[in-house]
């Protein structure tokens, strides 16, 4: 549309650097051997990939609760699951029945120690309660 269009394109500094600076392979890094290299990725802090944090689901309430699932999924290795201080699960990736509400999500260690957390919120369809007579 006339009038809509960006006037001024500008790239940040550090972008700009990395354009200039000229690529040296995996020895140029600041000078890390290859081999510390590969090492660090066998020590890469676990880090849960989805849900982010911050999220909204939706349910959708013309699909029976049953039939609903939340993915969580997660990079690392001997993993396990926690959800609003309880054990969910272990392993890279969970299938979770939703429940409304605002939750945590954690991702422990094989010694318990939390390596990250995200937070979200469930909303849709409510869970009604019989009313007993």
């Amino acid at each position: 549309m006339p009038g809509t269009a960006q006037t001024l394109l500008t790239t940040d500094s550090i972008a700009t650097n990395a354009i200039k600076t000229p690529a040296t392979g995996l020895n140029g890094l600041n000078g890390i051997k290859n081999a510390e290299l590969q090492n660090s990725d066998s020590q890469t802090q676990a880090r849960i990939t989805a849900p982010s944090n911050g999220s909204i689901i939706a349910l959708d309430p013309d699909i029976p609760p049953k039939h609903q699932r939340l993915s969580f999924s997660a990079e690392g290795r001997k993993l396990r699951w926690q959800l609003d201080g309880k054990p969910l699960a272990r392993g890279n990736q969970v299938q979770w029945p939703p429940w409304p509400g605002r939750h945590t999500l954690q991702l422990l260690d094989s010694t318990g120690v939390v390596q990250d957390e995200v937070k979200f919120e469930v909303r849709g369809a409510g869970v009604k309660l019989l009313k007993s007579n």
